[in-house]
This record gives C-alpha cells, sequence and structure tokens, in this order.
C-alpha cells in the first residue's frame, strides 16, 4: 500500500519536472545564442587582424556588431 506522503511527494516531484522542462530550454537556446555571438566576434576580429584595418574603422564594426 502506498502512503499518503509517498503520493503527495510524487506529485509534488512530477511538478517540479515540469517546470524544469519548461525552463530548461530557454537557457539551452540561450546558451546557444551566447556561443554563436562569441564565435561571430572572434571571426570579426580574426577578419580585421588579417585586413589590416584602421583601429577605428575596427572600433565602429565592433560597435555595430553589439
Amino acid at each position: 500500500m502506498v502512503s499518503v506522503a509517498c503520493m503527495v511527494d510524487r506529485r509534488e516531484r512530477a511538478k517540479v519536472e515540469s517546470m524544469h522542462g519548461m525552463v530548461w530550454p530557454h537557457g539551452s537556446s540561450l546558451t546557444v545564442r551566447l556561443e554563436e555571438m562569441r564565435v561571430k566576434r572572434s571571426d570579426s576580429e580574426q577578419w580585421m587582424h588579417h585586413r589590416l584595418l584602421p583601429q577605428e574603422l575596427r572600433e565602429r564594426i565592433r560597435s555595430y556588431d553589439q
């Protein structure tokens, strides 16, 4: 026989797992988005260095990317 306390515990655990499922995809997509932005910034910096752009132009490009 299952006790009432055990049944309540199962319900609470199910609620928490359900809430976690709703929140986790948002956190995961944010992490992916931040990583994409980091890679883009790194690529831009490498490109600017390779092209020997003037410092003023580099700063304008950086401000545009943000």
